[in-house]
């Protein structure tokens, strides 16, 4: 597939300029996402906004480790997440 430009808007709202998309998380994982966030305030010093920063950060990353797996792992990755053996 070829790589997509990805535009960070300079200006204006992101609900101007990108595309909105609803994610449904169980909520210890909203939890997490909400907590790390906070933490890459402290850990980067500086205001690293939700939709912004943080998630857009969260799926580009996700997208290069999915990437780099290979199918089995990726498989018995969602096999643990759909048994729930990914907090404990």
């Amino acid at each position: 597939m070829p790589e997509k430009s990805r535009v960070y808007p300079d200006s204006g709202t992101l609900r101007e300029e990108w595309k909105g998309w609803t994610v449904y998380l169980p909520e210890e994982y909203l939890d997490d996402v909400k907590d790390e966030s906070k933490l890459l305030d402290v850990r980067l010093d500086r205001d690293v906004k939700m939709d912004r920063h943080f998630k857009p950060a969260l799926i580009a990353l996700g997208m290069e480790r999915l990437d780099d797996m290979e199918d089995e792992e990726i498989s018995a990755f969602l096999e643990r997440m759909e048994r729930g053996e990914l907090h404990e």
